[in-house]
C-alpha cells in the first residue's frame, strides 16, 4: 500500500487506472477497464479456481464490492482481482485518506487492497468488479507464470 500512498502527490487528485507491474494483459482488458464507471473498479477474473494466494472479491446482491482480500473464504467470493484497478477522481481523497490510516496504525505487512477491502467494509462507496473473464491476462510471479503467460501471448 505504501508505494501507492507515495504516488499521491504526483496523481495530483485526478482519477487513475493502478496496475500492478506484474501483470501482462491483451488490450481488450485495458478498454473494459476504462470503459467502466464506479468509484472504485476492480478486473475481475470469476473463472479462476480461488484459493488462499488468489486477492478475492466479495459482492452483495446489488453487485457492490465488500470485501478485497487473501483472507476471505473462496465459497463466498466472485472472483479474482487480477490487479488493475480504476479509482475515481470523487475517490481519490477517501482512498488515499484510508491509505494514511492505514499507514498511521503501522500496517507493514498490508496491500493496497486492505484499503480497499476497508472501503467495501464500511460501505457507502460504489465499488464494482469489472469482469474481464475470458480476457487473455497473466501475473508474474515465478518462472511457472512467465511460462505459462508465453503460451497465452504466442499462442
Amino acid at each position: 500500500y505504501y508505494s501507492l500512498l507515495v504516488a499521491e502527490e504526483a496523481l495530483g487528485g485526478e482519477g487513475f487506472l493502478k496496475v500492478d507491474s506484474d501483470l501482462v494483459f491483451r488490450p481488450a482488458v485495458l478498454a473494459r477497464m476504462l470503459s467502466a464507471e464506479a468509484d472504485l473498479c476492480i478486473a475481475c477474473d470469476t473463472s479462476v479456481d480461488l484459493g488462499e494466494e488468489e486477492m478475492k472479491l466479495q459482492a452483495n446482491d446489488q453487485g457492490i464490492i465488500t470485501g478485497c482480500s487473501k483472507l476471505l473464504d473462496p465459497a463466498g467470493c466472485i472472483g479474482e482481482s487480477i490487479g488493475m484497478e480504476k479509482i475515481s477522481a470523487q475517490l481519490f481523497p477517501t482512498l488515499f485518506d484510508e491509505l494514511r490510516a492505514m499507514d498511521a496504525e503501522d500496517f507493514t505487512d498490508a496491500y493496497y487492497e486492505d484499503a480497499y477491502h476497508r472501503l467495501g467494509q464500511r460501505g457507502g462507496y460504489d465499488i464494482r468488479g469489472v469482469d474481464v473473464t475470458g480476457l487473455p491476462w497473466s501475473e508474474i510471479d515465478d518462472q511457472a507464470d512467465l511460462d505459462r503467460a508465453n503460451e497465452l501471448f504466442t499462442a
